[in-house]
């Protein structure tokens, strides 16, 4: 659903906390969730953001780290956005902003006029959450972000469609602008090997200055959940098919120590 032309946006939640995935896990950042997204993985946690919904409201954080949560009807307005995040930044200095969803890049001619905004204004390095298939909208804003940390999605993992195609155009940008990003894949208990070798074979190419790391899901349903031997294994063939010890198995931290 663009939005975009009146540079209005939907917004699921505002808020200032502890980046629990990836590369730069333990960092401050102010977070940015956009509502919709045009994918529906089993995993998926954070599903109150997947549909864009008329009236619809936004949870805005007041005070950085406070939890003191207003909720403003959607869509929000570029300028009224803008001077809540300059307002949770004011609090003290952030790491960066995480632009995540849902999948942000639906929404990615108000991103961009945002993230001019935010760089004309703040420090904050920009940090994209994508799930690493809509290359097209990514192409329109990569001059502006600062890290990208991108999933790669299996369908043994997400029961969802291959995305494979999306996901070779999506890397093929990201060398083609030398970012610095990393590449997630989330593992549950019926990844398979072919899905894994698929999704190391996209990387080869970018695993030399581009980070590979394979998050075991959290999940509620312990069934989806992989064997400490699995993990092992599957660690062990994306170090021998990358010829590289530059993969990381990294859970999501911030579950474990309560944040949201």
């Amino acid at each position: 659903m663009p939005i975009s032309e009146n540079k209005k946006a939907y917004i699921s939640e505002l808020f200032s906390g502890i980046q629990g995935e990836g590369l730069w896990v333990g960092l401050r950042q102010i977070f940015l969730r956009f509502s919709g997204c045009d994918l529906r993985c089993r995993w998926c946690d954070t599903p109150n953001s997947l549909n864009i919904k008329q009236n619809s409201l936004a949870k805005i954080e007041k005070t950085a780290g406070k939890r003191d949560f207003s909720e403003i009807e959607n869509p929000l307005s570029l300028d009224s956005l803008l001077g809540k995040i300059y307002a949770l930044e004011k609090d003290f200095n952030h790491h960066s902003i995480s632009l995540t969803g849902g999948e942000p890049l639906l929404q990615v001619n108000f991103i961009s006029d945002l993230i001019i905004n935010l760089k004309k204004n703040t420090s904050l390095l920009i940090y994209l959450e994508t799930g690493g298939h809509r290359f097209e909208e990514l192409k329109s804003i990569i001059d502006h972000l600062d890290i990208i940390s991108f999933d790669l999605k299996l369908p043994s993992s997400t029961n969802e469609k291959p995305l494979w195609e999306q996901h070779h155009k999506f890397i093929e940008l990201i060398k083609k602008y030398q970012k610095k990003s990393y590449a997630k894949i989330v593992l549950t208990s019926q990844t398979t090997d072919i899905d894994l070798e698929q999704g190391f074979d996209l990387m080869k190419d970018l695993i030399a200055n581009c980070a590979l790391v394979l998050q075991p899901v959290t999940s509620s349903d312990l069934s989806l959940i992989p064997s400490p031997e699995q993990i092992l294994n599957w660690q062990a063939l994306a170090i021998n098919k990358l010829n590289s010890p530059n993969i990381r198995v990294i859970p999501q931290t911030h579950k474990f120590i309560g944040q949201i």
